[in-house]
């Protein structure tokens, strides 16, 4: 009787063992550069693949105790993977978070049961609190493909989103992701919907009220309509890749900070959609409000400015477009518990002068140090937007902030300020500067009638901004200002013969900046 147990035993273990093999896999790192996708990578005789009857291309989950992921599976030849091992990409392995040799478990990702959601939404119907909720919670997951998010991010296009729909997809971006909680009865933040070329009031705006005493910790996106975010021209001079609690601790010491979103995990499925939105070069208003309020609502904020440029190749071309998004927005915050306000911004050209990343940033540097030929345009907006965040103080009167930016600014406070949280962020960089330039000269004299938003933003994206932190355009003229044939209107920045020439040819195409 015992031999009999033994033999059972014995089969029983090697059962599991199959069983395992079946299932489990070692991580391998594979150094292949995919994207912002994670990539996994099977042996084509690994039992893992002949069990579950894996092919190329599908989505499939790996899984350590506590710890999963999921990403797009590619079947490999030869003994470049083994059959015992799983490889991950670059970004694969950076995102597990575990060394090589980890054993992990593989399986089918669960069936999509929340995209049902979004294609009722492509025949009209709305979306519920609890179907957005597991729509984004699966997008977070990682079990949409970069299809079904452009599926999703298509149905919401436009204004087709109603205002319980948006404070549903805000609320469910909030709870899939970290959030933060202060000892500081107010918090502030102030955030641009972009747009507009250059306009880096942001990174003025935050070391100017952070230098008075309020606490304002910002975090930002990459560009996504522009040729450069907060975070892009913040990364030219220092680290914006940062944890949450190497985040706390900044602003503990210097009252703010500008980090990039997607390193603190605060609404991670914010970053998840820009990437797919960025490729469609769409940005519904929805999921606009949405995306800025999570983040602001996720980093403790109490009190938000909105900045809205408005003008005929900004985002919002009318009046009667502010107004309704000017009242989207009031509404989902005081939904969510937030005070909002949001502030009307002239949106008929760039503001400043340096677009793109490092041209940005050049900007920033000659306006904190007070220089004569910083831009004006840029430290009057900065300063009146500052003002009003400095007034949710309740011991500041109305009018009496812009006062106070401007002796913070002009004191040089506010660049000890901004030094100080560049420091504290790290890996402090030299601004880089872009190998090839071309001078883009008016043809005749007149009057700059018209700068166009929207073909400056291309121009500066086939030169390869925001990742190109060099390249961009560095405008010379403004709206009204008189020229003579052959004043240089604007000069190109590139890092390479092609981009270059290509970003030329689009100009002599395209009238970028009118003279009359």
């Amino acid at each position: 009787m015992q031999i009999k147990k033994n033999i059972i035993k014995i089969i029983g273990i090697e059962i599991k063992k199959i069983r395992d093999m079946q299932n489990t896999v070692k991580v391998k790192k594979i150094n292949y550069n995919t994207g912002k996708e994670p990539f996994f990578f099977l042996n084509k005789k690994s039992p893992v693949v002949v069990t579950h009857g894996f092919d190329g291309g599908i989505r499939v989950e790996i899984k350590n105790k506590d710890k999963k992921l999921s990403g797009e599976l590619v079947i490999v030849e030869g003994d470049n993977v083994k059959i015992d091992e799983i490889g991950l990409s670059d970004r694969a392995f950076k995102r597990f978070g575990l060394s090589e040799g980890t054993e992990v478990e593989v399986s089918h990702i669960p069936t999509l049961k929340s995209f049902a959601a979004v294609r009722s939404k492509m025949f009209g119907n709305p979306i519920g609190k609890e179907e957005m909720f597991a729509i984004i919670q699966d997008i977070v997951n990682g079990y949409y493909t970069p299809s079904h998010i452009a599926a999703f991010c298509s149905v919401c296009e436009g204004q087709n989103m109603n205002d319980d729909e948006i404070s549903y997809l805000t609320n469910a971006m909030v709870k899939t992701g970290q959030t933060i909680k202060w000892d500081y009865d107010i918090v502030v933040d102030k955030h641009c919907i972009g747009g507009i070329p250059a306009n880096r009031t942001t990174n003025v705006v935050i070391p100017i009220v952070a230098a008075y005493g309020l606490h304002i910790p910002k975090t930002s996106s990459r560009a996504i309509t522009s040729p450069s975010g907060t975070a892009d021209t913040m990364e030219v001079l220092c680290n914006v890749d940062v944890g949450l609690e190497r985040m706390k601790e900044i602003v503990k010491k210097c009252n703010g900070c500008m980090v990039w979103g997607g390193s603190v995990n605060l609404s991670p499925s914010d970053d998840l959609i820009i990437n797919t939105k960025k490729i469609l070069n769409i940005d519904s208003e929805g999921q606009m409000v949405a995306s800025i309020l999570s983040k602001k609502i996720a980093a403790g904020s109490t009190h938000v400015l909105i900045v809205v440029p408005v003008g005929p190749t900004a985002k919002v071309k009318t009046n009667e477009d502010f107004n309704r998004l000017k009242n989207t927005f009031e509404t989902t915050g005081k939904k969510l518990g937030v005070h909002v306000v949001v502030a009307y911004e002239e949106g008929l050209e760039p503001i400043g002068n340096g677009i793109g990343p490092s041209l940005e940033c050049k900007d920033l540097l000659k306006l904190f140090k007070n220089e004569a030929d910083a831009p004006q345009d840029l430290k009057e907006i900065s300063l009146g937007l500052a003002g009003q965040i400095i007034e949710f103080d309740p011991k500041v009167k109305k009018g009496e902030g812009a006062k106070i930016a401007k002796e913070i600014l002009e004191s040089g406070k506010a660049y000890k300020k901004f030094m100080e949280i560049v420091e504290a962020q790290g890996d402090i960089r030299e601004i880089p500067t872009a190998k090839f330039t071309t001078d883009i000269l008016s043809e005749k004299d007149g009057e700059i009638s018209e700068i166009d938003n929207k073909k400056i933003t291309q121009t500066c994206r086939l030169v390869g901004c925001p990742d190109v932190k060099a390249a961009g355009i560095f405008l010379y003229k403004h709206l009204k200002n008189k020229v003579k044939k052959g004043d240089k209107l604007f000069t190109i920045h590139a890092n390479s013969e092609g981009e270059m020439k290509q970003a030329v040819e689009y100009c002599k195409t395209n009238e970028i900046v009118k003279v009359k």
